[in-house]
């Protein structure tokens, strides 16, 4: 399936939070309109000019946080999430980061996108089950209810501040 990466721009707000609740229900603190700064990094995946996938980060000091990656499920396993990791990965990089983080989701000792990010040398630090529910106590997760029995990996990749390291997209 064919796609192509681009900026965010607000004409794709209301899709983009659509995305993420359908994949993840419902949040408060979801729209991707309120939580963008100065230091965020967001990207879209387009299919005939829908949204399919979203990734959204945000520099914190010298680190780089995939606060998520979203992809609708039709197009999972065609390369927008490899695309993306590629593109966080060079993002980082030009802004000096000395490293990336991130959280993979786990429920039923399944974790959704593990072995991508370890594929791409990220370091499994450690796992905090039913995390999400611990933290967001009001959450209605679409996988298994409320409270959300969710757990999440986490992840961290060190990176070498060297310019000629960048993938070539």
């Amino acid at each position: 399936m064919e796609f192509k990466i681009v900026d965010f721009d607000e004409k794709y707000n209301d899709e983009v939070n659509s995305l993420v609740q359908e994949t993840w229900g419902e949040c408060d603190d979801e729209d991707i309109s309120k939580s963008r700064n100065d230091k965020s990094f967001v990207r879209l995946a387009l299919a005939n000019e829908k949204v399919e996938g979203v990734t959204f980060c945000n520099q914190i000091g010298d680190s780089f946080h995939i606060n998520y990656i979203v992809i609708s499920p039709k197009y999972q396993k065609c390369g927008i999430g490899t695309s993306f990791l590629k593109l966080i990965i060079n993002e980082a990089i030009s802004r000096e980061c000395q490293t990336i983080t991130c959280e993979v989701i786990t429920l039923d000792n399944k974790a959704n996108s593990k072995k991508l990010v370890e594929n791409f040398g990220f370091e499994y630090l450690y796992t905090i089950n039913n995390y999400y529910g611990s933290l967001y106590p009001d959450y209605v997760c679409p996988d298994c209810g409320n409270p959300c029995k969710c757990g999440a990996m986490f992840y961290v990749k060190k990176l070498k501040i060297d310019k000629s390291s960048k993938f070539k997209i």
